[in-house]
């Protein structure tokens, strides 16, 4: 656990690392690094951390046309 991020950001940086594919994989890998999933909580930021991930997962276009 790096002391100088909060659990948010370390969510944030999860979502957007394209290797979790949910919000239950970002509790996981909060509790087990030391962070307090319990933090992320609300609709708003709940949606905010599935879109991050589902942009990604999508495979690229450029990916896709090689």
């Amino acid at each position: 656990m790096d002391q100088k991020m909060t659990a948010l950001e370390r969510a944030f940086q999860l979502a957007r690392s394209g290797t979790v594919a949910g919000l239950s994989e970002i509790a996981t890998s909060l509790n087990r690094e030391g962070y307090h999933a319990n933090q992320i909580e609300g609709p708003v930021l709940k949606r905010q951390l599935a879109d991050l991930i589902k942009a990604a997962r999508k495979p690229s276009a450029a990916s896709a046309e090689t």
